[in-house]
């Protein structure tokens, strides 16, 4: 049974929030564990494959960006639960700033990075930021499903 302030909520939303996150959630970890180790082994080169990645993280960063916007009514949830949808939602913000940031050291024509230490040291920051948004999606995912979970008949 659902909580009584997510009842409102139409079922298609809560549905498709729901499908966006576990999208998510699914291609990022695939990617990271095995697409990127792959394309590294291929490539011989993490900075080769650094831009096969940025292109892929535009996808996911909007991916993540729809699944929180899908999932809004989890604002409505008790505050315990809604700091996960917020740190989700920082986490996101603050990737796409990175992102851009990362970006700017690129050099497409060549393949090469513009000051590689600078750009090592915020491609760190995006991986840990990652992570913490791997993380509280992980959180809102388990909350979700718990939330959602039949209640047994007395």
């Amino acid at each position: 049974m659902l909580p009584a302030n997510e009842r409102s909520t139409p079922a298609a939303l809560r549905a498709a929030a729901l499908a966006a996150a576990i999208l998510w959630l699914g291609g990022f970890t695939f990617y990271a564990l095995f697409v990127i180790p792959s394309g590294v082994a291929v490539l011989g080169d993490h900075r080769q494959f650094g831009f096969v990645t940025e292109r892929v993280t535009r996808w996911l960063n909007g991916l993540a960006a729809l699944a929180l916007l899908l999932d809004l009514p989890a604002l409505r949830r008790p505050r315990w639960q809604r700091c996960s949808w917020v740190v989700a939602a920082g986490c996101t913000a603050a990737l796409v700033g990175l992102h851009a940031y990362a970006r700017s050291f690129l050099d497409f024509a060549h393949r090469d990075v513009h000051d590689p230490e600078t750009f090592y040291q915020v491609h760190r920051a995006y991986l840990l930021t990652a992570a913490v948004q791997w993380l509280a999606f992980v959180s809102l995912l388990a909350d979700r499903l718990r939330s959602t979970r039949p209640t047994p008949a007395p």
